[in-house]
């Protein structure tokens, strides 16, 4: 891999890294509009949200890779 390759992809992922997603941007706007004890519930559901997404992501991969033709004998 050459230097200016590895650069430029280390430049993108320090830009995904540091950029609000929009669990942030429902923080601060939730802060602003209505106060920080609503901030912990909406932040709470949120990652409620994630944690659901997430298990069911997992699940799918689990069940793709059970459900896989590549049956490797011991």
């Amino acid at each position: 891999m050459s230097l200016s390759l590895w650069l430029s992809f280390v430049a993108v992922v320090l830009a995904a890294t540091f950029s609000s997603g929009p669990g942030v941007l429902l923080a601060i706007s939730t802060t602003l509009t209505l106060g920080a004890r609503r901030t912990l519930y909406s932040s709470a559901g949120n990652a409620a949200g994630v944690f659901l997404v997430s298990c069911v992501a997992v699940s799918g991969a689990g069940l793709l890779f059970f459900r896989s033709s590549c049956r490797c004998s011991s």
